[in-house]
């Protein structure tokens, strides 16, 4: 299996770079929502970056690609009308973005949006609404520095 570790330091540059995007853009964000494990690093830099609260859930999905399925899935209340932007490290399959979009937009009626440092393109599933970088469905495995690089083992 091919393995593509990026650093620290790379993936603080892609954040900057999706939080320079944003603050250019027309949307103004109540809150960020970091994926926990994955989103966290990044929603906590877009969060310092743009000035915006973050609150961090539990959630990944049971049917996608990441390793982190033996959990219970928490996500925290947010009300109807307000804007967040819901962040992981990798849209991988896009079940867990796909899941917690679904759930704010139909159970909460907020105006969400989606944010990963990678996007792996896939045929269906939800596209991010910000991504640092696109990575072709065959693409070799991302480990994140904050990974155990046993899993991809």
């Amino acid at each position: 299996m091919n393995i593509y570790q990026p650093t620290y330091d790379q993936l603080h540059t892609g954040c900057v770079e999706i939080a320079d995007t944003i603050s250019r853009g027309p949307i103004k964000f109540d809150y960020i929502l970091g994926l926990v494990r994955g989103g966290t690093f990044p929603a906590m830099i877009l969060s310092h970056r743009l000035g915006i609260p973050m609150i961090a859930a539990h959630y990944s999905s049971k049917s996608g690609a990441g390793d982190n399925k033996n959990h219970s899935n928490n996500l925290p209340a947010l009300y109807n009308g307000q804007t967040v932007l819901i962040v992981d490290d990798i849209a991988d399959s896009g079940k867990t973005l796909e899941e917690v979009f679904k759930y704010y937009v139909l159970e909460n009626k907020c105006v969400t949006f989606t944010a990963v440092l990678y996007y792996k393109e896939q045929d269906n599933g939800i596209v991010p609404d910000y991504y640092w970088q696109k990575i072709p469905t065959e693409s070799e495995w991302v480990i994140f520095p904050w990974e155990d690089l046993t899993v991809a083992k």
